[in-house]
């Protein structure tokens, strides 16, 4: 295949990929499936490494968020409602008359909205947003320049200023980032090279004091650690590799040292996690290997059906 691989030979999903590049005029694709050799542990290594450059770099990331297969198509069915002509309308007290006209209506898009808004509860969203509840599509999402979402409800628009959809109910980015109240600004981890985008859950205020900021930057790892617990990936010896690029922008801050998904600062109160029952992904027995020291939260097989809980350690937690 280092030649070229015939059209007829892809799933449908990369030919609808194909199809959009060529529109838009794009010369080159990137396809982690066909761009790493798969079942090449030497290549996976070396490729996995420069993964967030890759995205990064990227003019277009086209994201089949909606797509659990390679064989379905980014292209689909509307999830709209086309309803009788109406002739009537009760708008509060008020009547308006309609002539000649056909109206149609589609379902609310809240639950859609809320697997760009609401990423603790991805897990409540695989059936029709399979891609938000992959380990590796959560910490590749905020580093394209821009991102064109296929959902089966509409299209997503996402870059580095703004979150926009069809339908228009996504309106601000700024609902969903907390303003600090004494200075009125926001900030983001991934602030410090102004390439990352808005929508990570974890924004921090911005403080005058530095023993604030740094409690807001160890709430906001710990935060995202208990998120990403709950994501899944099909190797677990994926599970710090797959959070390497959050914590390479986490390493600007002054966490000191990056050590099995923990930072040397918080010890050891970033000990304090413990491992809960997923509702979502019922527990199975299933053979183990550790893939970091007992004392971190990395070495709980979270595919297994756990996830990782900080709520004590962010609630009840009191420093000597």
């Amino acid at each position: 295949h280092l030649r070229g691989i015939p059209l007829p030979a892809f799933p449908r999903i990369f030919l609808d990929v194909v199809s959009i590049c060529r529109a838009l005029k794009i010369r080159y694709l990137w396809i982690d499936a066909l761009c790493i050799v798969q079942d090449s542990t030497e290549d996976w290594e070396v490729e996995s490494a420069k993964m967030a450059e890759v995205y990064s770099n990227s003019y277009l990331t086209i994201s089949a968020t909606s797509c659990a297969d390679p064989r379905t198509s980014l292209f689909s069915d509307r999830w709209t409602t086309s309803s009788p002509p109406i002739t009537h309308a009760a708008i509060a007290s008020f009547a308006v008359q309609y002539r000649r006209h056909t109206f149609r209506l589609r379902p609310k898009l809240h639950l859609a909205h809320d697997r760009f808004s609401q990423l603790d509860n991805a897990a409540l969203h695989a059936e029709d947003a399979p891609l938000m509840t992959r380990a590796w599509a959560y910490q590749e999402r905020p580093l394209p320049s821009r991102t064109l979402h296929f959902l089966a409800e509409e299209l997503v628009w996402e870059c580095k200023a703004d979150l926009r959809c069809e339908c228009g109910l996504i309106d601000n980015p700024a609902h969903y980032v907390v303003d600090s109240e004494d200075t009125q600004e926001t900030t983001n981890v991934f602030s410090s090279n102004d390439s990352r985008t808005w929508w990570f859950k974890s924004s921090l205020t911005t403080s005058r004091h530095p023993s604030a900021l740094h409690l807001d930057l160890s709430n906001s790892w710990m935060d995202l650690v208990s998120k990403y617990s709950r994501l899944g990936l099909t190797r677990e010896t994926d599970r710090l590799p797959a959070l390497s690029d959050m914590a390479a922008e986490f390493n600007y801050t002054s966490l000191g040292n990056y050590v099995a998904g923990m930072w040397t600062s918080m010890l050891p109160r970033a000990l304090l996690y413990e491992v809960i029952w997923d509702r979502m992904r019922p527990p199975r027995p299933q053979a183990y290997h550790l893939q970091a020291p007992t004392w971190s939260w990395a070495s709980t097989p979270l595919s297994h059906g756990y996830a990782i809980s900080y709520d004590r350690a962010l609630n009840d937690f009191t420093g000597l």
